[in-house]
């Protein structure tokens, strides 16, 4: 059975000593992404691979460490989700786990009947804060950047906050030579969607994402 530690308590990164277990933090941050207040109680259930239920309990966050049965099988790879009072559940899997190397899982809860909020986001922010954002954005636009921008937050806010999480991921990859934002030239705006983005990339894009796997960076 999993057992659940309170954030209170310190949590070690150490390598579990038992062999036939292994550790799993798991972090829950709600939709600012802020973590969880301690005093919020937290429902998480835990599955192992052949879908039996190892945990189910309320805990607080925001950070909970569990130390889970490892079968070196597909049994490992489990599946977490959290649930707290007036937000939206999230989960993930397969979270694998091993003896030898302690995993992490970060969750964000969002507000029920949630909605965005773009106050440090405008266009004079992200000109600011976003330089190269703002640069691919305007050169993906006939007229006036700051218009434009306007328009798709007050009409498609779903598809301009997947522009702006998706941007902000893709320039926090490092690859042998610079982001993956950096080699965007235009963002295809028509073509936005809630959970994707398009646009044109100049195409050493790919050669920089094959170096990137083959230092064991990530898969294509």
């Amino acid at each position: 059975m999993a057992t659940a530690k309170r954030a209170t308590e310190p949590i070690s990164l150490k390598p579990a000593v038992n062999p036939a277990t292994g550790l799993v933090t798991v972090n829950v941050f709600d939709g600012s992404r802020q973590p969880m207040p301690q005093d919020k109680s937290i429902l998480l259930t835990v599955h192992d691979g052949a879908q039996n239920q190892l945990f189910r309990d309320f805990v607080n966050g925001p950070s909970i460490q569990l130390e889970l049965p490892f079968h070196n099988n597909f049994a490992d790879n489990y599946s977490i989700i959290a649930f707290a009072d007036g937000y939206e559940q999230a989960g993930f899997q397969p979270v694998p786990i091993g003896p030898n190397a302690p995993s992490e899982l970060d969750l964000m809860l969002l507000p029920k009947n949630g909605t965005f909020h773009f106050a440090g986001a405008r266009w004079t922010d992200v000109v600011a804060q976003k330089p190269l954002l703002g640069q691919i954005f305007a050169a993906s636009v006939p007229g006036p950047a700051s218009d434009a921008y306007s328009e798709l937050m007050e009409d498609r806010p779903d598809r301009l906050a997947c522009l702006l999480n998706i941007t902000t991921a893709l320039q926090q990859i490092s690859l042998p030579q610079n982001s993956p934002l950096d080699y965007f030239k235009t963002f295809d705006l028509a073509a936005l969607a809630a959970d994707r983005i398009f646009g044109f990339a100049d195409a050493t894009l790919v050669d920089q994402v094959r170096l990137a796997a083959q230092h064991g960076e990530f898969d294509t």
